[in-house]
């Protein structure tokens, strides 16, 4: 009986397209896709013939049929439009005797779509942890407080800023701070967070400061538009047209954002919420994005683990990412933008100000 063996030079099937701002302009990471199959006990004068789905076609100067010679492979370099993506699509090599058909098979080709920022974790981010016990749980004296915000010290709202929701934003960690102060390096082309310290001085300072912005009117107001609209979809759209244009702010996420109509909005969300550099991301056929994170809980260096993908299904515009997850009936939480710029400069303090009289 006639047999047929079909094969190509894929890893696990998948044929990925580097991004784009146009799908045209997409570059295929496999290029060429080469397609080998061997027949054996086949009779002299049979023939191979491939056969391709739209988004797949022949190399120029390659033909769908081959000679099949019993034992010896046949090739074809096969090209992808770079529109076919992300998709599933199949091919079918046919083995044909001088009677008739003799044997067929088929094989899925699982085209995605890759993006980078050009972040790298293992450069770019810290090989030390957020947590207590670099950085304790007591807020920065009042100068670091002084470099965060514009008007330094002075204002009726700021002692009470200061004593209250500044200080509760330190209590559990500064994974903000970290996040951004790594991305803000690599924006600035600084020595790299990889080459930082924890007891660097200059190091912890600038984390401290860059912490506290958060509570700034810039990145309040950015993270309050994305909370109103509640979309992981809309902040993956943004995350996308800023890795593909490279004139925008890099942008950080914040995930585990409690959802605005939550009854414990108020109080949940200063305590909770976590801060992540994206850096690559693959969009797959079932329409999920999957964005690779620099976070600032996993430390850098050689065997130490990296954190999980955070996934955006792009159909349901949700997410989960760890123990956080849009789904999530007793924690429902969501992802906001932190934009770089807004933690740029010292920033005005008056949304957290007012917030600090009722929270």
């Amino acid at each position: 009986m006639a047999e047929l063996e079909v094969g190509d030079n894929l890893l696990e099937r998948e044929a990925g397209l580097r991004d784009a701002p146009v799908a045209t302009d997409r570059e295929p990471l496999v290029d060429p896709i080469v397609v080998t199959a061997t027949a054996r006990n086949c009779p002299s004068g049979s023939q191979l013939d491939l056969e391709l789905p739209a988004g797949m076609y022949l190399a120029e100067g390659q033909r769908p049929d081959r000679a099949a010679l019993d034992g010896t492979p046949a090739s074809w370099e096969v090209r992808l439009d770079p529109r076919a993506a992300p998709e599933r699509l199949n091919y079918r090599v046919r083995l044909l005797g001088p009677t008739g058909p003799l044997a067929s098979t088929r094989r899925m080709v699982v085209t995605t779509v890759h993006g980078a920022t050009g972040f790298d974790p293992a450069r770019d981010g810290f090989s030390f942890s957020n947590s207590t016990e670099v950085f304790g749980t007591i807020r920065p004296p009042r100068p670091v407080f002084t470099r965060s915000f514009a008007g330094g010290w002075r204002g009726p709202l700021a002692e009470r800023l200061f004593h209250r929701t500044y200080a509760s934003i330190f209590g559990a960690g500064l994974c903000t701070g970290m996040a951004m102060a790594a991305l803000q390096l690599f924006a600035q082309d600084e020595p790299p967070a990889a080459e930082r310290g924890a007891l660097d001085t200059e190091t912890r300072v600038l984390i401290q400061t860059l912490h506290g912005r958060q509570l700034g009117d810039a990145a309040l107001t950015r993270a309050g538009l994305d909370l109103l609209r509640n979309s992981p979809r809309r902040v993956f759209d943004a995350l996308r047209r800023a890795t593909l244009d490279p004139g925008r702010q890099p942008l950080a996420l914040h995930v585990g954002v409690p959802v605005l109509w939550r009854r414990d909005f108020l109080s949940a969300v200063v305590g909770q919420g976590h801060t992540v550099v994206p850096h690559t991301y693959r969009i797959t056929p079932d329409g999920i994005a999957e964005v690779a994170v620099y976070d600032p809980a996993f430390p850098v260096g050689e065997g130490r683990p990296a954190p999980p993908p955070l996934r955006i299904d792009l159909a349901s515009d949700s997410y989960s990412y760890r123990h956080w997850s849009s789904g999530d009936p007793d924690n429902r939480t969501t992802i906001t933008r932190a934009m770089l710029g807004a933690y740029a400069g010292r920033r005005a303090r008056v949304l957290a100000g007012i917030g600090s009289l009722v929270m």
